[in-house]
């Protein structure tokens, strides 16, 4: 059986054979062919590339240049950090009245949520007047007032001003608050910039006041009502915080946020938008993917046309 077996082998193979090149080979083939292919479309995707860059170019020519300003803040806490001093010395008494105990962090906490919120954004808007700054396009300068039909709702405005316009950062390693505008005009966004931390400033003051002077009317009520010695010391004392407080309130012009560093106009040459290097880049590597795909579909058997030939 083995003799006859090694004789069926002997002699010239028959049938048909197919040769399968290995996976490396093939991967190279195929590399090769696209090599070919956007070779022979050379002229294509340098044309494609000229075009689509010089889109780029002239858009980041000639749009209009958008500049940020930026104020550095840190969070005033004094209120809160008198309050602290009387920890364990006043127990449920203290909430009542209004006062916090040892509570900076909370203050912290919604002193940087009231200069993000929609209330702020949409007072500024409208005590500043923004919303034909805004929508200069819609608006008729000569009548003062917005075309028929153009006029923006103040809720889109704020929307797009809270968007596109402003942004609020904490730095978590030293707590500093950034506050920036982006605007076309440099010095009304340095402007906005300190007007919007002022007003956040000047309606925090008024809370805080009114809600001081709440609480000293209460403890003033309760003077009247008790006769025992220690409960009196201890209400003196929360009489004397609520009227710390209301004094640094009224003194302090930066209540709640301190400037560190104040908004100033920009350099007419440092503007954030356009980047007109990154946006020819993408416009050329935009160019060379619509012409690489253009010359693919062009030359779909580059490899097989010219071995023909």
């Amino acid at each position: 059986m083995n003799t006859a077996g090694r004789g069926e082998l002997q002699g010239e193979p028959k049938g048909y054979f197919v040769v399968v090149p290995a996976a490396g080979e093939e991967q190279q083939t195929n590399l090769r062919d696209m090599v070919s292919r956007l070779w022979r479309g050379k002229f294509w995707i340098a044309a494609a590339m000229i075009v689509f860059g010089g889109l780029a170019v002239a858009h980041a020519i000639w749009s209009v240049p958008v500049y940020r300003s930026s104020a550095v803040l840190a969070i005033r806490t004094d209120s809160a950090d008198a309050g602290s001093a009387l920890r364990g010395q006043l127990g449920g008494l203290g909430s009542i009245a209004g006062i916090g105990l040892g509570q900076a962090s909370g203050k912290r906490v919604e002193f940087i949520a009231y200069l993000q919120s929609r209330a702020l954004a949409k007072e500024f808007v409208v005590s500043e007047q923004l919303m034909p700054v805004l929508y200069a396009s819609r608006w008729d300068a000569a009548a003062k007032r917005f075309r028929p039909g153009e006029a923006p709702a103040t809720g889109d405005a704020v929307e797009y001003f809270m968007r596109s316009i402003r942004s609020v950062s904490v730095e978590t390693l030293t707590g500093l608050v950034t506050v920036s505008i982006e605007w076309t005009d440099p010095q009304l966004a340095a402007r906005w910039t300190n007007a919007y931390v002022a007003l956040a400033n000047r309606r925090l003051r008024d809370e805080s006041i009114a809600t001081a002077k709440q609480s000293i009317a209460y403890l003033n009520e309760e003077l009247t009502r008790t006769a025992l010695e220690p409960v009196r010391q201890s209400l003196f004392r929360m009489l004397e915080s609520r009227l710390n407080e209301v004094m640094l309130a009224t003194v302090q012009r930066d209540f709640a946020f301190k400037f560190i560093d104040p908004a100033e106009p920009s350099e007419p040459r440092n503007f954030v938008r356009p980047r007109r290097a990154l946006e020819t880049l993408i416009g050329l590597a935009c160019g060379f993917a619509f012409g690489a795909i253009f010359v693919f579909w062009r030359y779909p058997q580059a490899r097989r046309e010219t071995e023909t030939r």
